[in-house]
């Protein structure tokens, strides 16, 4: 049976766009459709479409934009019973990291010991009673925006009174689309202050002291993993990669994470402690893939499959990421189509 999978548009096309599954199923002569979730007849658009499944890549880049996505896909997967990729569960927490934090608390994933203040004085009276140094994150902002790290009690109450009295504005990089009543013709890095401040409420992290961290993706039954090279503080947003083999603890890992709670696309960026522990540091269900292979073993590209019968993991060759790992996506949703057909 040939199925017709939808596409959800977003706020912008290009790299890191719903664009890239359109390539995809153009690549695996796939039946698609693109579907308007964004204009004011979204639900009308969602009932026409004879789609037998959506895809879908939210544009996270405005808080605005992000809670679009998820008030509607929530009416769209829980109430009008339609399957979507990812599921609704992953794209709630993606670029979320409050809601990140509190999912791997529930689940007893072992992860940095977070705390969110709503209450200036709450927030202070931890300062002055933690260990230092803690991170402060926004809850949104990819590539270290929005990260900082607090080395001593006086720069933190400076950064959380700014935080509690006018709002912190974190850097990123624009062209003004959408955000801008004119056009910016070059992208610029400035802080959303005025537009998107975090306001009134904080997320700080215990400090991790990690020596590596690992980049682990399960797409289906495709797992991959690479380390993320470390720059300044940052290990994110640095784009420099250490292609070595994920060791069998970390790939047991994000099977466990993914088996249990049913995800079926996500990468976890896990930290390597010196205490030879690992800490999961985020969780996010997109993420930039622009590697036709997210993993190579002795120089060579491929992916791991887990083999139940024999309880272990195999090795298979090949490019499989290609369209920002979106072509597995397309194929991954196809399955899980005929499975509920």
């Amino acid at each position: 049976m040939k199925f017709k999978v939808g596409i959800f548009n977003g706020f912008f096309g290009g790299e890191d766009s719903y664009e890239l599954y359109i390539k995809a199923c153009k690549d695996l002569g796939v039946d698609y459709e693109v579907v308007d979730i964004i204009g004011a007849n979204w639900m009308e658009n969602v009932w026409r479409s004879r789609c037998d499944g959506f895809l879908v890549r939210p544009s996270p880049r405005y808080d605005a934009w992000k809670r679009m996505f998820d008030e509607r896909l929530y009416f769209i997967e829980r109430k009008l019973n339609r399957l979507i990729y990812p599921t609704y569960d992953e794209l709630f927490m993606y670029e979320n990291k409050r809601i990140a934090a509190y999912w791997m608390e529930l689940h007893h994933i072992p992860h940095a010991r977070t705390r969110v203040f709503y209450d200036r004085a709450e927030a202070m009276q931890y300062l002055d009673e933690t260990r230092y140094p803690i991170v402060f994150k926004t809850h949104i902002g990819a590539t270290s925006t929005g990260v900082k790290i607090l080395r001593t009690r006086a720069e933190a109450r400076r950064l959380i009174g700014q935080v509690f009295r006018f709002g912190y504005g974190r850097k990123i990089w624009t062209t003004g689309r959408g955000l801008l009543p004119w056009r910016i013709k070059l992208p610029a890095v400035f802080p959303n202050w005025y537009l998107e401040r975090e306001y009134r409420t904080a997320l700080l992290q215990e400090y991790i002291e990690a020596v590596a961290e690992w980049r682990m993706i399960r797409i289906g039954e495709s797992y991959f993993g690479h380390k993320k090279l470390k720059r300044g503080e940052f290990h994110s947003g640095t784009a420099l990669v250490g292609w070595e083999r994920p060791p069998d603890p970390l790939l047991a890992l994000v099977k466990g994470v993914c088996d249990a709670s049913g995800f079926t696309s996500m990468c976890m960026d896990v930290l390597e402690g010196k205490d030879g522990q690992y800490y999961v540091n985020e969780l996010q269900a997109v993420f930039s893939s622009y590697n036709p292979s997210q993993m190579y073993v002795d120089g060579k590209p491929g992916r791991f499959l887990w083999d139940e019968g024999a309880a272990s993991w195999r090795w298979e060759e090949g490019c499989f990421n290609q369209n920002g790992s979106c072509n597995l996506r397309v194929l991954h949703l196809l399955e899980l189509i005929g499975a509920r057909k």
